[in-house]
């Protein structure tokens, strides 16, 4: 049986089950919720490290609380498993304070040579060739936050990162 679980109501994931809640801030939120019923139903508890990882997903999901999709249940959610005793400082530690060296090169590199600014400094983007890749021995998938150097120059609108993958 597969489930989908969801905050984006775009999903398109064939499921047996989907659960999608597009007001939710997060996927976790979610889970959260249904941890709650099961709890309530068959006293059943989340252990600490339930806890940290539902707290992970929603700090990661919602940009450390700070995207549009994050309101109030968003926090209510996050105090309840902090209630549970979710590790928040090595959530945040983990999440934002804690990179691989080759990964703090690549995005040195990437700052002082590949940053483009369009329409006024609105549109910020950046072109990572392979070679780039290969130099820091660095994959995207270990790389979520890169997006974050673009986003964070002021006036920037619109930021894009354009990188080859799959051909």
């Amino acid at each position: 049986c597969i489930v989908n679980i969801e905050n984006h109501i775009d999903n398109d994931v064939e499921a047996d089950l989907s659960v999608v809640a597009s007001d939710a801030g997060a996927c976790c939120t979610i889970c959260t919720d249904i941890a709650k019923i099961l709890e309530q139903k068959y006293d059943w508890k989340i252990s600490s490290n339930a806890a940290t990882l539902f707290y992970l997903g929603i700090v990661t999901d919602t940009g450390g609380f700070r995207f549009s999709n994050t309101n109030q249940k968003t926090f209510a959610c996050a105090a309840y498993l902090l209630d549970c005793g979710a590790d928040s400082e090595a959530v945040i530690n983990a999440a934002f304070f804690s990179k691989k060296e080759n990964q703090q090169r690549f995005e040195a590199d990437m700052i002082l040579n590949c940053i483009k600014h369009d329409f006024d400094g609105k549109y910020v983007w950046a072109y990572l060739s392979q070679e780039m890749f290969d130099k820091y021995n660095f994959d995207m998938k270990d790389g979520e936050g890169v997006i974050e150097f673009l986003r964070e120059i002021e006036n920037s609108v619109i930021a894009v990162l354009i990188y080859p993958k799959d051909d």
